[in-house]
């Protein structure tokens, strides 16, 4: 019999000798030896304990900078400059971001909105 394509299905007796053939390996599956290598199993997961934690660094404990407030330049020393003028005053009130705000006026008539 003539399958597709015009290609002609192998025998019986064929088909045997190709399935022996492909175990020949020796494996359940007939995958070659190669193919059997990749999937064999690897060497076993070293066991860990389940209460076992892992060893912490120890923390230096915080220190601030108390310790060096006295390397600090002083008013007798020759690095030091006084607090300059601006940084001494206070900030001035803000000015309207939008110029126009500062020209609208409230009329005391009530809106729709507010009846």
């Amino acid at each position: 019999m003539d399958g597709p394509g015009g290609w002609r299905r192998p025998s019986r007796s064929v088909m045997t000798k190709m399935m022996k053939e492909s175990v020949k390996t020796g494996h359940p599956t007939g995958l070659p030896d190669k193919l059997v290598r990749l999937f064999a199993p690897g060497p076993p997961v070293r066991f860990v304990a389940e209460n076992a934690q892992p060893k912490k660094k120890p923390k230096l404990p915080y220190t601030g900078i108390g310790a060096l407030v006295s390397e600090f330049a002083g008013p007798g020393d020759a690095e030091y400059q006084p607090p300059s003028a601006a940084a001494e005053q206070l900030p001035q009130a803000r000015m309207f971001r939008n110029k126009e705000l500062e020209l609208q006026v409230r009329l005391d008539d009530e809106t729709k909105l507010e009846k």
